[in-house]
C-alpha cells in the first residue's frame, strides 16, 4: 500500500489525529507533515475531499461528496492492488493471493517472472508466506517439476483470505456484492430477532462474501465439523445459504457449509435471547473461568466470581472466544481512542490474565480479545462495587453513645460500598482493641496513640461529619504512603547490567535477598511464572512476579537496565518485580491500580527510563494516579 492510501486509511480509522501523533505515525517531522498534507490535498481537491486541521491542532478527513470519494478509493485501491509489488510486504500479499485462489500448483519460476525478482527473493518471500499459512493450519506443499500449492482445510483457507487479502473493493467480495449480501442477512436477522453490532455484521459479510466466491469457483467445504452448534444457529445459517442460492450467488451448498457458517455466526457475538439461552457451554470452559477468577483473586485480591449472573455472562463470552481461537476467526473491531487511559486497571488485569488462554489454546491472544475481556472486567467494577475488600474502621467518638451511633449510621449510609465493620469505642477502650484487624482509625477529635494504621480526624470545626475528609482518606490521603510503601527506595536500582531476562531476574532477586530473608527457590518461582507466559505486557516494561509469594510480606523491586533486553515479546528496559503475599490488603490493591495507570502511560515510562531516579519514579507514579 503506497503512502497516499496509508494516510487516508489512517485518518479514517482514527477520526481525529494530533499533528504530533500523525507525524510520528508517518515517521516524518511536523514541517515535512505540513508539506505532505498540502501535496495530498492538491490531489484530493478534484474529488471534493480534503484533510483539515482543527483549532485543537487535530487532523481529520472532510468528505463533501461521498459517492465521488468512494469511486476515488475504489479506483486507487484497485490500481494499488494490481500494481507490481515493490517490497517484501507487498510480495507476500501477492503470493498469498496467487496461492490461496487456486488448489493447483504454481511454479516458483513463474512467480519470479511476475514479481520481476530473482528466485532467491521468491524463496525468502515464501518463507514468510509459509509462516502465515502455518498459523491457519495450512501447509505449503512442494512437488518437483510441478511447483508449490497450499493444502489444508477449506475453512482455514477462507480465514486466511479474509484476514490477509480482503479489502473493501477486493475481487473476492466487491462492494456491491457485500451490500446485496447485507440486505439478505438483515432480512434473516429480522425474522430471527438477531442482534449484532456493525463490526460483527462486517465480519460476517466478509466471510459470506468469500464463501460465495469460493463455492462459485468450485471449492466447497467437505470436512466434518466436530463442534456442537445449537439448532437455532444452524437454522439461521441454512436460511442465509438458501437465500444466496435463490439469488444465484452460489450454485449449491453442502451440509458442512451450514455447520461452518453457523460456527462463524456463533463466534462473532451475534446474539438473540433464544440463541444465548441455547449456547452450548463445554465443561473445559468452566475450568477456564475458574482458573481466571482464581488468578484475579490471588494476584489482585478481587473476588469477581461470586455473582452467578457474571459467571454465566463470561461463560457465554468464552463460548464465542473458544470458537474464534480454535478456528482463527478474527474480530473486525477497534479499541476506542483513550480506552486504556480511561480503564487502565481493567485492561491491566485482562492483559495479565491472558496467559491463561494462551497456554490452553497455545496461541497468542489478539489485542482485540484482551480489549473485550477488559470490557467485561470493567462491567463487573461498575455493577458489582463489592469486588473490593471493604475497609474495617475503628470509630473513636467523644460525643456520647447517641452521637456515636448517628455518626456510624452516616458513615454506613454514605460509604456503604467501601466501609465494612465499624467498631465504636472511646479513647480508653482504644488501647484494648487489636488494631491489626482494622484499616483506619476515624476520630472526631485529634488523638495521640501509638498505632501502625492511619488516624483520620473526620469531623469539621462544628463537630459534623466531614465527608470530604473521609473520601480523601479512603481514596487519596494515603496514596503517597501507599506508593512509597511498595516502591521503596531500598529496592530501587538504576544500574542493572545484564544481557538476558534470566540474568536480570537473578540479579534483582540477589539484591532483594540482601535486604530480606526470601525463599531459597525464589528464582525458580519467577522463572516458572515466565514459562506460563512472559510478563512483558507493555512496551519497554516487564512486570515480573513469582508463581507463589517468595516472602510473607508484600514487596516491590524496581530495576532500570543499562540497555534493553528481549524479554519474550518485547524489548524491555524497566522491570517492576513484585511479590504479593496479601493481595486483599487495601494498599496492595492501590499498588495494582497505581501501577496500571503508570505502565500504560507511555510518556511517563519513557521519561522515567531516560531519567532513572527514585524521585522521578515517585513523581510519575503520583502524576499518573491523579
Amino acid at each position: 500500500m503506497d503512502e497516499f492510501l496509508h494516510i487516508i486509511e489512517y485518518l479514517q480509522e482514527n477520526t481525529y489525529v494530533s499533528s504530533k501523533q500523525f507525524a510520528t505515525y508517518l515517521k516524518i517531522s511536523n514541517k515535512t507533515l505540513t508539506k505532505k498534507i498540502e501535496e495530498v490535498n492538491d490531489y484530493l481537491s478534484k474529488f471534493k475531499v480534503r484533510i483539515v486541521l482543527s483549532n485543537k491542532k487535530e487532523y481529520s478527513l472532510e468528505i463533501e461528496n461521498q459517492k465521488l470519494y468512494q469511486e476515488m478509493m475504489k479506483a486507487y485501491i484497485e490500481e494499488s492492488y494490481n500494481a507490481i509489488p515493490v517490497n517484501d510486504s507487498q510480495r507476500v500479499t501477492y503470493v498469498l493471493n496467487k496461492l490461496l485462489k487456486t488448489n493447483e500448483y504454481v511454479k516458483r519460476m513463474n512467480l519470479a517472472e511476475q514479481l520481476y525478482v530473482s528466485e532467491k527473493t521468491v524463496s525468502s518471500v515464501l518463507s514468510m508466506v509459509e509462516k502465515i499459512l502455518r498459523s491457519y493450519n495450512l501447509k505449503l506443499e512442494r512437488k518437483p517439476n510441478y511447483g508449490i500449492r497450499v493444502t489444508g482445510s477449506e475453512f482455514f483457507r477462507r480465514q486466511c483470505i479474509i484476514n490477509y487479502l480482503v479489502t473493501p473493493y477486493d475481487k473476492f467480495t466487491t462492494h456491491d456484492i457485500e451490500r446485496l449480501i447485507a440486505d439478505h442477512i438483515k432480512q434473516v436477522a429480522k425474522e430471527n430477532n438477531l442482534q449484532f453490532a456493525e463490526v460483527a455484521l462486517l465480519n460476517l459479510l466478509h466471510y459470506v462474501g468469500v464463501c460465495c466466491y469460493r463455492i462459485s469457483q468450485g471449492y466447497m467445504i467437505e470436512e466434518p465439523l466436530d463442534v456442537e452448534i445449537s439448532k437455532d444457529i444452524k437454522q439461521v445459517s441454512k436460511q442465509i445459504l438458501d437465500i444466496l442460492k435463490e439469488k444465484n450467488l452460489i450454485p449449491s451448498y453442502s451440509e458442512q457449509e451450514i455447520g461452518y457458517l453457523a460456527l462463524f455466526v456463533q463466534a462473532d457475538r451475534i446474539t438473540s435471547e433464544k440463541i444465548m439461552l441455547n449456547t452450548v457451554i463445554q465443561p473445559y470452559l468452566e475450568d477456564l473461568v475458574n482458573e481466571l477468577f482464581e488468578f484475579i483473586n490471588e494476584q489482585f485480591g478481587l473476588n469477581l466470581g461470586e455473582n452467578l449472573e457474571v459467571r454465566l455472562y463470561l461463560l457465554r463470552h468464552l463460548a464465542a472466544l473458544d470458537i474464534r481461537l480454535r478456528f482463527d476467526i478474527q474480530l473486525i473491531l477497534e479499541m476506542p481512542k483513550n480506552f486504556i487511559e480511561q480503564y487502565s486497571y481493567a485492561y491491566f488485569i485482562a492483559k495479565q490474565s491472558s496467559f491463561i488462554f494462551e497456554n490452553y489454546y497455545e496461541k497468542t491472544i489478539d489485542e482485540k480479545e484482551i480489549y473485550l475481556l477488559s470490557l467485561f472486567i470493567e462491567m463487573i467494577f461498575e455493577t458489582c462495587p463489592d469486588h473490593y475488600k471493604k475497609l474495617n474502621i475503628i470509630l473513636v467518638c467523644q460525643t456520647g453513645k447517641i452521637g456515636s451511633l448517628l455518626l456510624k449510621k452516616n458513615l454506613e449510609n454514605e460509604f456503604s460500598d467501601y466501609v465494612g465493620n465499624i467498631k465504636m469505642c472511646n479513647l480508653f477502650d482504644l488501647d484494648h482493641i487489636d488494631h491489626e484487624s482494622y484499616d483506619y482509625i476515624f476520630t472526631t477529635t485529634p488523638i495521640d496513640v501509638s498505632t501502625n494504621i492511619p488516624i483520620v480526624v473526620i469531623s469539621d470545626i462544628e463537630g459534623q461529619l466531614n465527608s470530604k475528609k473521609v473520601k480523601d482518606a479512603l481514596y487519596n490521603d494515603n496514596l503517597l504512603d501507599a506508593i512509597k510503601n511498595f516502591y521503596s527506595k531500598e529496592l530501587f536500582f538504576a544500574d542493572i547490567k545484564a544481557d538476558s531476562k534470566e540474568q536480570v531476574l537473578y540479579q534483582m532477586i540477589s539484591k532483594i535477598n540482601e535486604k530480606y530473608d526470601i525463599s531459597a527457590n525464589s528464582y525458580d518461582c519467577f522463572m516458572q511464572r515466565e514459562l506460563l507466559g512472559t510478563t512483558d505486557f507493555v512496551d519497554h516494561t516487564a512486570l515480573a512476579h513469582p508463581i507463589k509469594s517468595i516472602i510473607d510480606k508484600n514487596i516491590v523491586c524496581v530495576g532500570i537496565l543499562e540497555k534493553p533486553v528481549f524479554w519474550g515479546k518485547r524489548e524491555v528496559q524497566l522491570v517492576i518485580m513484585s511479590s504479593i503475599y496479601d493481595s486483599k490488603d487495601i494498599l496492595a490493591q492501590k499498588f495494582n491500580e497505581v501501577t496500571a495507570n503508570f505502565v500504560f502511560h507511555k510518556e511517563s515510562i519513557e521519561y522515567f527510563i531516560q531519567n532513572p531516579s527514585y524521585s522521578v519514579l515517585i513523581n510519575e507514579l503520583l502524576k499518573c494516579s491523579k
